[in-house]
């Protein structure tokens, strides 16, 4: 299976041990191993019909549920042409989302402003100013300009400016909010890094095979 943890294809050896809670027609255990590649911890929870020995379940007949508890969900992989600060940021949002929206919304807007003011340039006293002139020096794609725009909306700057000038703020969110800020993210982190980066490694990649043509390189 794929490890949760580290999205690497490994074998797991899982320990179950069954929970004291049980009757006659219905059991729980808990099956946990670490990953042999990255070493952190996969626990799931298995219930069903189980079969008894000495009094205690030992094994199930029929398994009705199997469900991974641990880690709550899958790790979120950020490009590699992300900057570390900026993954972090963004990785920790993602992770916190089932948790606390609240949270990962506050670490969203700061991996936010941080990306269009250290990286895109943008300028303006708050996160509405740095997007509006965001917007009007690089020139992004429409959807992304339509998306900058609606974390304003969605956001409700309005009625919670310290969203706007206190990016990093744990506040109460709107529905969706939280999310609409990592879909946001995505979608820059492809347009400022990713995106340049391809290209600049494809324009390496040719001029090294005009040189060995003997050819002028692109500029």
């Amino acid at each position: 299976m794929i490890c949760p943890h580290c999205n690497v294809g490994v074998k797991f050896q899982f320990q179950r041990v069954f929970l004291k809670a049980h009757t006659n027609d219905e059991a729980w255990a808990a099956d946990a191993d670490r990953c042999p590649e990255c070493r952190k911890v996969v626990i799931n929870l298995v219930s069903g019909h189980p079969t008894f020995s000495n009094g205690v379940p030992a094994m199930f007949s029929t398994t009705v549920l199997n469900t991974r508890v641990w880690p709550k969900r899958e790790t979120v992989f950020c490009p590699v042409d992300v900057p570390e600060e900026i993954a972090k940021d963004f990785t920790e949002a993602c992770n916190v989302l089932p948790i606390s929206a609240q949270a990962s919304a506050a670490l969203s807007r700061r991996c936010l402003q941080h990306v269009l003011v250290s990286y895109g340039g943008a300028t303006g006293g708050d996160l509405q100013k740095q997007i509006e002139n965001f917007i009007s020096a690089k020139n992004p794609p429409s959807y992304i300009a339509e998306q900058l725009h609606a974390v304003r909306q969605i956001g409700n700057f309005a009625a919670h400016p310290q969203k706007d000038t206190v990016t990093g703020e744990i506040l109460p969110v709107e529905p969706g909010e939280a999310e609409w800020n990592i879909e946001i993210l995505q979608s820059i982190f492809d347009f400022q890094f990713v995106k340049p980066a391809q290209q600049a490694k494809r324009i390496k990649e040719f001029n090294e095979k005009l040189k060995a043509a003997g050819k002028p390189q692109l500029i």
